[in-house]
C-alpha cells in the first residue's frame, strides 16, 4: 500500500492532480490496521524508498502544509475535481479537508511518542492546535454549516460540508453545535434538541463511532 501510494501533490508540491482525500483515506488504513492488530512493528517497516511507515505516515499528515497560500493558514484542496461534491462552492479552502489534517497531525503524533519520538509529537500537536482555530473560523455558528474560503478571498456558505468537519467542534466540546450539525443533516425537529444532546456527549466522549451516534439520535427523534 505505502510502496506505490504517493501524496496527493507529490509532483508538484503547491496544488493538488487527484482527489483532495486520498492521503487521509491511506492513513486511516494504515491507522486501522494498527489499531486492530496492535502490529506496533508495523511502524517500522521500511518501504521501498527507504523510509518507514512512521515515516510515510508522517509525511502523509503534514503534506497539507504544501498547499498553504499566503493569506491563511488553511490548505487549498482545488476545484470540484479534486473534492467530487454536487456542489459548485465547495472549492479550495474547505473545513472538511483541513480538519482530516488536525486528525491526521494527532493521531501521528500519538504513534511517535509510542515510539519514543517526544520532541517531534509535541511538534505535531502544536501544529495541529495552530490550525485548529483556523478552521473553527469557517463555522457558520447556529446553522450547522461550514463556509469555504475561496482563493479570491471570498467566503462561502455550502451544505456539503454539514456533518464532513464535525471533529474540531468535537475537540472544542461544543456540543451544541455538535447537536445542530448532526440534527439539521437529518431534520430532527428542534424541540428534540435539549434531550438529545445528552445522549450525543456521551456517545462521543465513550468513543462510539459518530455515525452510530447518529444513528441513535435519529432513531428516537
Amino acid at each position: 500500500m505505502f510502496n506505490t501510494f504517493k501524496c496527493f501533490d507529490t509532483n508538484n508540491y503547491n496544488h493538488i492532480t487527484g482527489y483532495a482525500f486520498n492521503a487521509c483515506t491511506i492513513f486511516k488504513t494504515a491507522l486501522d490496521y494498527l489499531r486492530i492488530t496492535g502490529d506496533l512493528a508495523f511502524l517500522d517497516e521500511k518501504l521501498a524508498d527507504g523510509k518507514t511507515v512512521l515515516e510515510r505516515m508522517d509525511e502523509i499528515a503534514t503534506d497539507w502544509q504544501t498547499l498553504v497560500l499566503p493569506d491563511s493558514p488553511l490548505a487549498n484542496y482545488g476545484e470540484n475535481g479534486n473534492l467530487l461534491e454536487c456542489a459548485p462552492a465547495y472549492i479550495n479552502r474547505v473545513a472538511s479537508a483541513n480538519a482530516q489534517n488536525i486528525w491526521m497531525m494527532r493521531e501521528t503524533a500519538k504513534l511517535q511518542e509510542l515510539k519514543g519520538n517526544t520532541l517531534r509529537a509535541q511538534t505535531l500537536d502544536r501544529d495541529a492546535q495552530t490550525l485548529l482555530p483556523a478552521v473553527l473560523s469557517l463555522y457558520k455558528a447556529g446553522d450547522g454549516i461550514w463556509y469555504g474560503l475561496h482563493n479570491d478571498g471570498k467566503r462561502v456558505d455550502s451544505s456539503a460540508s454539514k456533518c464532513q468537519s464535525i471533529q474540531p467542534l468535537i475537540a472544542q466540546k461544543n456540543w451544541g453545535e455538535v447537536l445542530i450539525i448532526i440534527s439539521g443533516f437529518f431534520g430532527n425537529k428542534p424541540a428534540k434538541k435539549a434531550m438529545n444532546i445528552k445522549l450525543i456527549k456521551s456517545m462521543i466522549l465513550k468513543k462510539k463511532p459518530l455515525f452510530a451516534a447518529i444513528k441513535v439520535l435519529t432513531r428516537i427523534t
